[in-house]
């Protein structure tokens, strides 16, 4: 599965001009019952090896305003 965002806003127009990814840094949490996983960068691939409820929290964060934004998405893995 491969998850993405948008980022708008504070002179950031990602992905319409790639070149304002390296300004922002992105942080991804993908939680289960029973795991953590962590990635960084703008479009993480993740592969989930079990059915189940996850939640996906995405930080994206502007160190120039020193402004971070987050969001909690909830989904269902099912086989």
């Amino acid at each position: 599965m491969e998850l993405s965002l948008t980022a708008l806003g504070c002179d950031i127009h990602y992905p319409a001009v790639l070149g304002d990814s390296v300004k922002m840094t992105y942080r991804w949490l993908v939680i289960s019952a029973t795991d953590t996983l962590k990635f960084f960068g703008a479009n993480p691939s993740i592969t989930f090896n079990a059915a189940g409820h996850y939640d996906v929290e995405m930080a994206v964060t502007n160190p120039a305003q020193a402004v971070t934004r987050r969001v909690t998405v909830p989904f269902d893995v099912v086989p």
